[in-house]
């Protein structure tokens, strides 16, 4: 089952390149991921980002949105 991305759950910065993602390449959340990591791959390579480094980040974002998003929505 397709799960569709929610706008409200990024800042109004992030929402218009959001608005960009969906415009490119549709609603399918999936899709959009995809692309995503495929981005910030390509950029932490070229930056010299270890994958350990690339790994903690997107771990300490993951902990701090997820904590974040828990109190909004409760």
């Amino acid at each position: 089952m397709t799960k569709t991305v929610d706008r409200s759950v990024v800042h109004a910065k992030q929402r218009e390149v959001l608005d960009f993602l969906i415009e490119v390449y549709g609603d399918d959340s999936d899709v959009i991921l995809n692309a995503l990591h495929e981005m910030a791959a390509r950029v932490a390579l070229m930056a010299g980002v270890t994958p350990e480094a690339y790994a903690a980040g997107m771990k300490h974002h993951w902990d701090h949105l997820a904590n974040e998003l828990n109190r909004a929505f409760q």
